[in-house]
């Protein structure tokens, strides 16, 4: 099992076919119950005490002293988020289950073996039922399908504020440009260039933008914590995902400036003087 799913022994060793009915019950831990009960000395030996799980009885037994043989690598047990399952690990023989999974390891695509592996079940025996295969792509898919609608909802709301942000700049930006069209014909008729106007107008925009990025930086420095358990693979404040995001409403900000700025370079002197 260890070797199918990639999990590395850190320390000790892992279930042999020596543990077996009879024999000395072995367990083998992950690193964090290793860490949560034995912080500060050695695992491998030590003995923990586990309530016997009896088949087809819901009451569980007494105690039983479980020795530890060795530790593993952490296992995301109920989701790829999973930071902190601890878990213990018993050979079938000393603790049988109903309903055991099966992990088989492949360097081929999975669904091609599928019918090997019925196959070589039903030689050993016929009447041994298998269901609910999956391969371990899609049993991660099915665990981050809550964490996928919730990015998904939360995309499309910040592509709406985005849109309703950009609006707003282009509108805010076009009533000054509209306000200033006359000073904007003075400077024409003086003799400044459509490239110094534009550059005018982008100014005074990019300067409200970039006020508002420093704010909405603070903000979402202080409260993107609260988003963290809906995260996987990156962090709450990670600085490249700030500064892409940062990035993005520049641009957006700066396309919505232009726009009116190019717009107030086009306007005739002529005219712009007239303007009441």
């Amino acid at each position: 099992y260890f070797h199918a799913l990639g999990l590395r022994l850190r320390s000790g060793r892992g279930l042999t076919d020596r543990d077996t009915k009879g024999a000395p019950p072995m367990v083998v831990i992950n690193e964090t119950l290793a860490l949560r009960y034995f912080a500060n000395q050695n695992p491998v030996g030590q003995r923990i005490l586990i309530p016997e799980s009896r088949p087809g009885v819901t009451e569980l037994g007494p105690d039983i002293a479980w020795q530890v043989a060795g530790v593993i690598a952490d296992e995301k047990i109920n989701a790829l988020d999973d930071q902190k399952s601890a878990g213990v690990y018993v050979s079938s023989e000393q603790s049988p289950v109903y309903g055991p999974s099966l992990a088989v390891r492949t360097v081929a695509s999975p669904r091609l073996l599928e019918r090997a592996i019925r196959k070589a079940i039903a030689d050993v025996n016929p009447d041994q039922a298998v269901s609910n295969v999956q391969t371990m792509e899609e049993i991660k898919d099915q665990s981050m399908v809550i964490h996928r609608l919730e990015t998904v909802l939360l995309s499309a709301f910040a592509a709406v504020a985005l849109l309703l942000a950009a609006v707003g700049i282009y509108g805010v930006i076009s009533y000054s440009v509209t306000q200033r069209t006359q000073e904007m014909g003075i400077r024409a008729a003086l003799g400044a260039s459509a490239g110094s106007l534009r550059l005018l107008v982008l100014r005074g925009g990019l300067w409200l933008v970039l006020m508002g990025l420093g704010l909405g930086a603070l903000g979402a420095w202080a409260l993107t914590r609260l988003m963290a358990s809906m995260l996987y693979g990156v962090g709450a404040r990670d600085p490249i995902t700030m500064l892409t995001t940062a990035a993005v409403l520049a641009v957006a900000a700066l396309a919505a400036c232009y726009i009116p700025a190019r717009r107030a370079t086009k306007v005739d002197p002529i005219v712009a003087l007239r303007y009441e």
